[in-house]
């Protein structure tokens, strides 16, 4: 896994996937419950993110990047409202 991240302002924080569950499982509260991404499926999508990340200092454009792409490919229709709360309450 990214060891660590490096923050738009150019500091470092530690990485935690659990903060990319936690922001997908959020933004479940902003679209209709047939759209929801089920915890399991957030857990998977931060695991994938993990793997892709590991032994690298990952930028929060990079980590955004990869939640984006899962989340289309997971096939939700509301990816942007999941990322708005991504980059929002996680990356920033």
């Amino acid at each position: 896994m990214a060891e660590k991240i490096v923050k738009r302002d150019g500091s470092d924080v530690d990485f935690d996937q659990s903060k990319i569950v936690a922001a997908i499982l959020k933004a479940n509260g902003d679209v209709e419950s047939m759209h929801r991404i089920p915890e399991q499926d957030a857990i998977k999508i931060a695991e994938e993110i993990t793997l892709k990340t590991k032994g690298k200092k990952a930028s929060v454009e990079e980590i955004q990047d990869l939640v984006e792409l899962a989340l289309m490919q997971h096939g939700s229709i509301h990816w942007q409202r999941h990322i708005c709360y991504i980059v929002i309450s996680v990356l920033l």
